[in-house]
């Protein structure tokens, strides 16, 4: 017998394949970002560059219904952060009017820098 070539497999189609999945992945992504950016139960995005910013977890305003907006750290995980403006650090939070206490208007980081307290309550 002679020797014949051997046939070769067919060739795969692995590079479309990559190819496919990458823009997937792509589309995925795009559609996670823009529902984190146009949506109501977004704001993640603003919340962690805000985080890195600050370098440590920002703080926002809390507030019962009728109550006296305090502040407090943010939770690590949440869906809906549209709606909360962040601080840095508490001396922040309380120059924009935000106590430090749920129950009456305090202020102490301020009182201890020897800084007047904001206007609250007019």
């Amino acid at each position: 017998m002679k020797n014949q070539p051997q046939q070769s497999k067919p060739a795969t189609k692995k590079p479309r394949r990559f190819i496919k999945i990458a823009i997937i992945c792509g589309v995925i992504l795009v559609a996670i970002t823009a529902i984190d950016i146009f949506t109501v139960a977004g704001g993640n995005i603003r919340y962690y560059a805000k985080w890195v910013e600050c370098g440590e977890r920002p703080y926002r305003r809390a507030a019962l219904p009728a109550g006296i907006p305090y502040y407090q750290t943010t939770p690590v995980f949440s869906l809906f952060r549209n709606h909360h403006v962040y601080y840095c650090n508490p001396l922040e939070a309380e120059k924009a009017g935000i106590s430090a206490s749920q129950n009456q208007y305090e202020f102490p980081v301020l009182k201890e820098q020897g800084l007047p307290p904001p206007r609250v309550g007019f």
